[in-house]
């Protein structure tokens, strides 16, 4: 009989932390569902200020900008920058949208010069300039802005091919 007892209070206590187990269980579950919903807001936020410092960057450095039409993805790199540096910034150009930006860029900036790749600066040693380097089809563009420290800094636009994808990179 005693065996009966105790073997009663232990299958309620056994269905009692069952019970919180589960319901820990399911809030664990929640908590982790809500987490990632709020990150997803969270780059969705990045991700629009991110272009918003693109185009600011843009038209600090061309004294225009590109409008997103133009572009798929862009991304900027602002590593080491010198005091009158501006940074530098990759546009994957949309397809069918290349001839549209390129007589944009010739209304703003002029007749392009056509780079062999290997004639691309050795000074501009950074990641974007090694990959324009594996390009085609590079046109080059030039514009000066005012500097703090130098009287003029020159920001060079190249407009290049790689297979079927068009690139812009801004270096300034």
């Amino acid at each position: 009989m005693i065996n009966k007892v105790f073997a009663g209070r232990n299958t309620a206590v056994n269905r009692v932390i069952s019970l919180v187990l589960a319901v820990c269980c399911i809030f664990a579950l929640c908590a982790c569902a809500e987490s990632s919903s709020g990150d997803s807001r969270e780059t969705n936020g990045n991700q629009r200020k991110k272009q918003v410092n693109i185009h600011r960057s843009i038209t600090e450095m061309l004294g225009f900008d590109i409008d997103s039409d133009y572009f798929d993805a862009a991304e900027i790199t602002n590593d080491n920058l010198a005091s009158d540096s501006y940074g530098k910034i990759k546009i994957q150009v949309k397809q069918g949208k290349e001839d549209e930006l390129l007589n944009l860029l010739q209304d703003k900036l002029g007749k392009p010069q056509a780079v062999q790749p290997a004639n691309i600066p050795r000074y501009q040693e950074h990641q974007y300039a090694g990959e324009l380097r594996q390009m085609q089809n590079i046109r080059y563009f030039a514009t000066f802005k005012s500097g703090t420290t130098a009287k003029s800094v020159p920001i060079d636009l190249y407009l290049a091919k790689m297979n079927l994808v068009t690139f812009l990179y801004i270096f300034g």
